[in-house]
């Protein structure tokens, strides 16, 4: 049998996750498979099947994932590496954005808790030092009273002498 060999290079349809969204009535051709990329330097694939950008899910790499996160609703890969989240559907995308802004109102409830437990901590801080001086106070009256008391003990033994 005779082995003929070819030199090729496969070019993959690639863009940026913002390019894809703008252009939702993009279809994969079946086989066909597409990179995407994001912001973030990380990319995600899709495998076509005929449907449009939307209606084809992103591949899904088990083997890179170390578990997955759910809101109840959004299902994402915890990968191993790299740290970014493999989205399971473009649906996933756009409600990723409320999972953003639910989390942005979480830390900023938590930023809050935290300044308002740092205001609790200075105060605490600010009477445990006044409690401090006025211990203080209260050693230095008690250090007075029994050198006083002794001062009369003396004078007391001077007198019955």
């Amino acid at each position: 049998m005779a082995t003929n060999k070819i030199n090729a290079q496969i070019r993959l349809r690639a863009d940026t996750i913002s390019n894809w969204l703008l252009n939702p009535s993009s279809v994969i051709n079946d086989r066909e498979l597409i990179v995407v990329k994001y912001d973030s330097g990380s990319i995600g694939f899709k495998f076509g099947t005929g449907k449009t950008y939307p209606n084809t899910p992103f591949i899904k790499f088990e083997s890179l994932c170390i578990g997955s996160l759910t809101n109840g609703t959004n299902t994402y890969d915890l990968p191993a590496k790299d740290g970014t989240l493999s989205l399971t559907s473009d649906l996933d995308l756009k409600a990723n954005q409320t999972d953003l802004d639910t989390l942005n109102a979480i830390i900023a409830t938590l930023i809050t808790e935290n300044q308002t437990q740092n205001s609790i901590i200075a105060t605490l801080v600010t009477e445990l030092n006044t409690i401090q001086t006025n211990l203080t106070a209260v050693t230095n009256r008690v250090t007075s009273l029994e050198n006083s008391f002794s001062n009369l003990e003396q004078r007391l033994s001077q007198l019955e002498q």
